[in-house]
C-alpha cells in the first residue's frame, strides 16, 4: 500500500514537472516571438529615421522629432526588456514612431507607405485560436491547461493519491508508523 503511494508520489511529481517544463517553453517562444516582431519594427522605424529629411516646415520637423524620440524609446525599451509586456511596450513605441514618420512623409508629398497595424492590436502573432484575427484570450496555441489529455492525467493522479488517502483506514496514520495502533504519531482516534 504505502509502495503503491510513492509510485502514485513520483508519477504526480514527475507529471508536474513535465507540465512546468512545457509551460516555461511556451512562455519562452511567446517571449522570443514578440520580441522578434518589436525588433523589426524598431527597424523598420530606424530606416525611417535615417531617410528622411527635414524640409523646414513646422510639421515635418515636429513628426520627424516624434519619430526620432519614438526610436530612441523603442530601442531603450528593447535594450532592457526581458518580459513579454516589455517587448509589447517597446512594439507599441516602435509603431508610434512609424505613425509619426508617415505623418511626416504624406506632409513632404511622398507615399506613406505600406499600413502599419493598429495601435490596438499589440497582441503578438502567434499559432492558436483567434476571434477576427486576434488571439482568444488564454488559448496561447493549445496551451496544457486546454489539453484533455494532460488534464485527464492530472487528475488520475491526483484521484489515486486521494484513493490512499481515502482508503477506509479506520485507525489512521497511526497504525502503519507506530508499531501498535494506540492512537499515538499522526493517527489514533480521528
Amino acid at each position: 500500500m504505502v509502495i503503491l503511494f510513492f509510485a502514485a508520489l513520483v508519477v504526480a511529481l514527475g507529471l508536474a514537472a513535465a507540465i512546468r517544463f512545457r509551460l516555461v517553453a511556451q512562455q519562452r517562444l511567446r517571449v522570443s516571438a514578440v520580441a522578434a516582431d518589436a525588433r523589426r519594427w524598431y527597424e523598420r522605424l530606424g530606416a525611417e529615421v535615417g531617410s528622411l529629411d527635414d524640409d523646414g516646415t513646422a510639421a515635418v520637423r515636429q513628426a520627424l522629432s516624434d519619430a526620432s524620440e519614438r526610436y530612441v524609446a523603442a530601442g531603450s525599451g528593447l535594450g532592457s526588456a526581458r518580459t513579454e509586456q516589455d517587448f509589447l511596450l517597446a512594439r507599441r513605441t516602435a509603431l508610434e514612431g512609424l505613425y509619426c514618420a508617415r505623418t511626416a512623409r504624406t506632409a513632404l508629398g511622398l507615399d506613406p507607405g505600406p499600413e502599419l497595424p493598429s495601435l490596438h492590436d499589440d497582441a503578438p502573432l502567434l499559432p492558436g485560436p483567434t476571434d477576427g484575427g486576434r488571439p482568444t484570450a488564454g488559448t496561447w496555441g493549445g496551451q496544457l491547461a486546454h489539453n484533455p489529455l494532460a488534464t485527464g492525467a492530472a487528475g488520475l493522479g491526483i484521484g489515486l493519491l486521494a484513493g490512499e488517502f481515502l482508503s477506509g483506514r479506520s485507525g489512521g496514520w497511526g497504525e502503519d508508523f507506530d508499531g501498535g495502533g494506540d492512537g499515538g504519531g499522526l493517527g489514533g482516534d480521528w
